[in-house]
This record gives C-alpha cells, sequence and structure tokens, in this order.
C-alpha cells in the first residue's frame, strides 16, 4: 500500500495543480476567474509543509485543493478537456526518483501487488500509477476524498480480502498500523533508500 506525496515523488500533486491553476496562460478561457481566486488561498502549502506544527492543517489544505479540482469537473462553465491535457501535463511532467523506481521493482521482484492509495483524484492518480507501474490505483473521486479516514475504511476493506503486510506513506495521514509487516514512514522518497535492504 503505497502513498504519492512526499514518498515516492517529492513535493505534492495538488501543489503542481494549484500552480497551473493559477498560470493564466494555461487556463484562460479554460476555468472561469472565480477559480483564480479559490486556488490563491492554497499557494502557501509548501511553506507549511516545512513545519511540523502546522502538519494538519497542510494536509488538511491540501486535500481541499482537490475538492477544488472536483468542483471544477462538476462546473458546466470550465473547458473540461482543456482542464483535463492542463492537468495531465503536470503529471507527466512529475519527475519519478530513480530511488523510488528501484523500491518499487524490489518490491515487485518480492511479489507484492503494489497499491497505490491517494488523495490525488482518481483519473490524475491513474495516471501517474501507470507512470509507476502500480498494480492497483485508488484515488479521490467525487464524494470522497481520500483523507486518513477513508484511507483506514479503504485499507481494512483490502485486509480483509487479503493481506496488506507494507504501508509507505508520509506521517500524518497514512494508518500505519493496519501493516501487517512493516509500516514505512517517510517524508521523502529519500528515506526510502534505507528500506531498500530490509524488503
Amino acid at each position: 500500500m503505497l502513498d504519492l506525496d512526499e514518498t515516492l515523488i517529492e513535493g505534492t500533486l495538488g501543489t503542481r495543480i494549484v500552480k497551473a491553476l493559477l498560470d493564466p496562460r494555461k487556463t484562460r478561457g479554460i476555468i472561469p476567474r472565480k477559480y483564480y481566486l479559490k486556488a490563491l488561498r492554497y499557494t502557501h502549502l509548501p511553506l507549511l509543509a516545512r513545519f511540523k506544527r502546522f502538519y494538519r492543517v497542510y494536509r488538511y489544505l491540501l486535500h481541499r485543493t482537490f475538492n477544488l479540482y472536483l468542483d471544477l469537473l462538476r462546473d458546466p462553465r470550465v473547458d473540461r478537456e482543456g482542464l483535463r491535457k492542463i492537468l495531465e501535463e503536470v503529471v507527466d511532467g512529475i519527475e519519478i526518483p530513480e530511488v523510488t523506481r528501484e523500491f518499487l521493482e524490489k518490491l515487485r521482484t518480492k511479489g507484492y501487488t503494489l497499491v497505490l492509495l491517494s488523495a490525488s483524484p482518481q483519473e490524475l492518480a491513474e495516471r501517474m500509477g501507470k507512470r509507476l507501474g502500480v498494480d492497483v490505483v485508488i484515488g479521490s473521486r467525487e464524494g470522497m476524498v481520500m483523507d486518513r479516514e477513508n484511507k483506514e475504511k479503504v485499507i481494512r476493506e483490502l485486509a480483509r480480502e487479503g493481506r496488506v503486510e507494507i504501508i509507505v506513506g508520509n506521517p500524518g495521514n497514512e494508518p500505519f498500523w493496519l501493516a501487517e509487516r512493516f509500516a514505512i514512514v517517510v517524508r521523502s522518497p529519500n528515506d526510502l533508500r534505507k528500506w531498500l535492504p530490509r524488503i
């Protein structure tokens, strides 16, 4: 069970989405002006991420960015295809660290089924999942953002069907106590390196 933001990639998909939405050269004519003002609320996410004392606020606001994206898809004034194209470019431009590739490859060779469980919107998480080569992708969708509570529900359900041996993620949002073998707590992909010899 793998998280995406600050786990398999540096930074977050949410902050990249906000940056793209605030670039009028990309989004002019695609989204109504009011969404620029909404996106402005989340521009300080990268700064909040650096301070442990603001971590809960940061996670809350990060999940709100995905709600903003879902709101955009519901708005009939939004050019949905234009928006999707912009955000697919965002996803395709994310660098996948070499240590992430090594970590996932080692899990594959050990026979694990790789499940990406991310607060990122489903279609964007799926696109990222293809790039990472994971087996199953579960992201946020209409009416359910994958916050800590919803992640726990999903993991419990999967645990009933089989075994959730390893949970890999950033602190503060993962139900690590549901891991049967390893709870791998990381703050960036670089932290995965120390786990390579142990899995």
